[in-house]
């Protein structure tokens, strides 16, 4: 049975193994956008804490024209709606760009990651747990 089919055990073994490094690419990948997702928020929430903390000097009456413009260089420059996003992949895409499609596009992506996967594990089922002819 095993000679009859084309799936072979070093074919086998070599559909494993390319499977494992496609997967363990895909996990590193998403492990680094969720980070750069992360660090995006964080710079966005320090941005805010300047604009709170701006407000909070304002009544003491000191001279805060340069932290006024500070405060309004970061605000043009990391937060909606004049920014989405100040991180690239591969200085190609934003964080924010590839994190949207990403809820969107999701179940297409898992769909063709798992499917071969899926297809060789039936296909050593069938191998291996079909009846034995002696």
């Amino acid at each position: 049975m095993i000679q009859k089919s084309r799936l072979t055990p070093k074919r086998t073994k070599k559909w494993l193994v390319l499977l494992v490094v496609a997967a363990s690419w895909t996990l590193l990948m998403m492990k680094l956008l969720i980070a750069a997702h992360n660090l995006e928020h964080a710079i966005e929430g320090a941005v805010y804490r300047l604009i709170e903390e701006l407000a909070d000097l304002a009544v003491s009456g000191h001279d805060l024209r340069c932290y006024h413009d500070v405060v309004i260089y970061w605000r043009f420059r990391c937060l909606p709606p004049t920014k989405r996003g100040i991180l690239k992949i591969f200085g190609l895409i934003k964080v924010y760009d590839a994190s949207f499609y990403f809820q969107y596009y999701s179940l297409p992506v898992i769909t063709a990651l798992c499917t071969p996967v899926v297809k060789l594990l039936l296909a050593l089922k069938a191998i291996y747990t079909g009846p034995c002819v002696n």
